[in-house]
């Protein structure tokens, strides 16, 4: 029986397995908060040096979301303004997103913040967004991810890409291990609306965006995420493949606003640090 468990994934999975228990520990609130975290001053340009390759990154960053003040995001996203380059521009006013601009009603916070801080300092490829997020501060950010986060939109999404759906739906739902790749849903839920805060939700989200974010991942034009899994993951489909996985996602019912839940997570170098303590320390609890 053939496994799609290699040396690469296997350390994708027991990074974010140790971001997991890391995570579960951390909102349990034991140990002290942190007590340097960046000031309500600090710029995207300096936030972005904590938009580093880890597992809790963006739940790093969803910390911030959920302190930020969402009025911050109400002229951004284009609310009672007429100012150019509103998100509500191009993603919609329901943040439903169209063809290849994506849904961002109901992702998690973390993850939207976190793509911006990718996008200013250029780890995800975009010009616009680059253009864009280069002219936001930390703070703003963060007040967009809550913002869009806790958003209530129905899916406008469909199959446009002559997918085969039952195709699809078996690697959504099971993977194919003829190819070594697991299951969407292992990673971004049962339902497909994401996991925690590093996870983004698939359903609901149009198709023509998915499938040009799979060849990214393929073709190395996208690579910001942690252990590189979805680079392993795309590399092993089939354009017909990632056409089919595309079409059925749009089928799923949207996800629905996110409730604000207060973590206390210190900044991703500050657990970088604590872990290679444990390692040099000869734990074994993550193993």
């Amino acid at each position: 029986m053939r496994t799609w468990i290699t040396p690469g994934r296997l350390a994708g999975l027991s990074a974010l397995a140790a971001a997991g228990l890391g995570l579960a520990m951390l909102t349990y609130g034991q140990g002290e908060p942190p007590t340097d975290e960046p000031s309500a001053e600090s710029t995207a340009r300096d936030a972005d040096k904590q938009s580093i390759d880890s597992p809790l990154a963006a739940v790093y960053f969803a910390q911030q979301a959920f302190s930020a003040n969402i009025k911050l995001a109400g002229p951004l996203v284009g609310i009672g303004t007429d100012r150019d380059w509103a998100c509500g521009t191009c993603h919609g006013h329901g943040a439903q997103g169209a063809e290849n601009v994506p849904r961002l009603a109901g992702q998690p916070a973390g993850y939207i913040t976190k793509q911006l801080h990718d996008y200013a300092s250029g780890r995800r490829q975009n010009d616009n967004m680059r253009y864009i997020a280069q002219g936001l501060s930390a703070e703003e950010m963060a007040a967009l991810g809550q913002f869009y986060s806790s958003m209530n939109t129905s899916s406008t999404a469909s199959p446009r890409l002559n997918g085969d759906l039952e195709r699809g739906r078996e690697l959504a739902l099971q993977g194919d291990w003829n190819l070594d790749v697991p299951a969407c849903f292992t990673c971004h839920g049962s339902s497909a609306w994401g996991v925690g805060q590093g996870f983004p939700a698939l359903a609901g989200q149009h198709p023509s965006y998915l499938y040009t974010q799979l060849a990214g991942w393929e073709a190395g034009r996208r690579s910001n995420s942690p252990g590189r899994l979805m680079h392993s993951v795309a590399s092993a489909l089939s354009d017909d493949d990632m056409r089919s996985v595309a079409d059925f996602m749009a089928t799923l019912p949207a996800p629905p606003a996110r409730q604000s839940t207060r973590l206390e997570t210190p900044a991703p170098e500050r657990l970088t640090t604590s872990a290679q303590a444990d390692s040099q320390g000869g734990s074994d609890e993550h193993e």
